[in-house]
């Protein structure tokens, strides 16, 4: 069986370690639900993997999101700065 607990220990994508873990292990027992309809270590260790591999994408496109976010906003409130000045 595969331990989605211990898999995250070497990641480090400017968040806390554990917030990255419990973010990954949520996502991919909600996963493991939606896809298959059971829960995560009721899947055998291949769909375990191919889960958990998806939860890691899917971590990386929303963390993405997140930076996205925040460099719009800066962006806009240096704009909206400038304008103010000139």
């Amino acid at each position: 069986m595969l331990d989605i607990t211990s898999r995250t220990s070497s990641y480090r994508i400017g968040a806390s370690c554990n917030g990255l873990k419990d973010w990954m292990q949520n996502r991919a027992m909600e996963l493991a639900e939606e896809k298959y309809n059971k829960d995560y270590y009721d899947l055998p260790d291949h769909l375990q993997t191919e889960v958990y591999n998806q939860a890691e994408a899917d971590y990386t496109d929303h963390y993405a999101a997140q930076i996205d976010a925040a460099y719009d906003r800066m962006t806009e409130e240096r704009l909206l700065s400038q304008s103010d000045e000139g």
